[in-house]
This record gives C-alpha cells, sequence and structure tokens, in this order.
C-alpha cells in the first residue's frame, strides 16, 4: 500500500480550501514540505490541478496565512 505524498496531501487540501477544518493541516502540511509563501502552495496545486479548477478562494486563503514578507514589513514599517 502506498502513502500520499506531503505535496499530494496539500494539494487536496487547499482545493478543499475550508478555513475552519482545514487551516491547521494546511499550515502543518507546509511545514513538511518545507514551504513559506503563498506562491509556493499554489504552485504545487497547479502541478496536481488543472489551473481552470482553482477557485480564487484558495490563493486568498494562502495570501491570508502567508503573507509576503516584503508586505508585512510594508505593513509594520520595518525592514531589514
Amino acid at each position: 500500500m502506498a502513502a500520499a505524498s506531503p505535496e499530494y496531501l496539500l494539494a487536496m487540501k487547499l482545493m478543499a480550501s475550508r478555513v475552519e477544518r482545514d487551516q491547521d493541516d494546511i499550515r502543518e502540511l507546509y511545514k513538511l514540505c518545507g514551504f513559506q509563501t503563498a506562491d509556493e502552495g499554489l504552485e504545487i496545486l497547479v502541478r496536481y490541478y488543472p489551473e481552470h479548477q482553482i477557485l480564487p478562494r484558495v490563493q486568498f486563503l494562502l495570501q491570508e496565512m502567508f503573507p509576503d514578507v516584503k508586505e508585512q514589513e510594508r505593513d509594520t514599517g520595518l525592514s531589514r
């Protein structure tokens, strides 16, 4: 019996994008995959699903959960 890879499980969770139910799992799978940005999640998603099936809510959820570092610096006025 074969088990699904963390990347595939992440893609499935992202496609569902059930905020209350999947957010913790998405964060854990992001850690397992070594991901840190919203774009990385979107890239893995298009590897497993056709782009036309990916709903905008997925991108919005990822951007909320994993904001771009530059955006965080801009919002707080901090820079490195």
